[in-house]
């Protein structure tokens, strides 16, 4: 059963927001609006699961920027921990 990310189950870390201020303005904007995009409902999220990957469950795909989930079942929540570059996250 997918995931599904509202603004009311989705919390962010501290690590998150660290590295998404430090992103170019243009690269940070789009991912601010591509995530409200996906709290409003009106895009479907590019989730996959990950397999045998320690710290996330899933991750989240938006241009060349990764953004790694951890999904509480039992909450229902999801953690938003890191946003970074493929070229740096693989």
């Amino acid at each position: 059963m997918p995931i599904e990310l509202t603004s009311d189950n989705c919390k962010f870390s501290k690590k998150f927001k660290k590295q998404l201020s430090k992103l170019n303005p243009s690269v940070k904007k789009n991912i601010e609006s591509k995530l409200s995009s996906i709290f409003a409902g009106k895009l479907k999220a590019d989730l996959k699961k990950l397999c045998n990957y320690q710290i996330a469950d899933y991750r989240l795909k938006i241009g060349n920027y990764r953004l790694l989930i951890a999904y509480d079942e039992k909450n229902d929540e999801s953690y938003f921990i890191s946003c970074k570059h493929r070229k740096d996250l693989y």
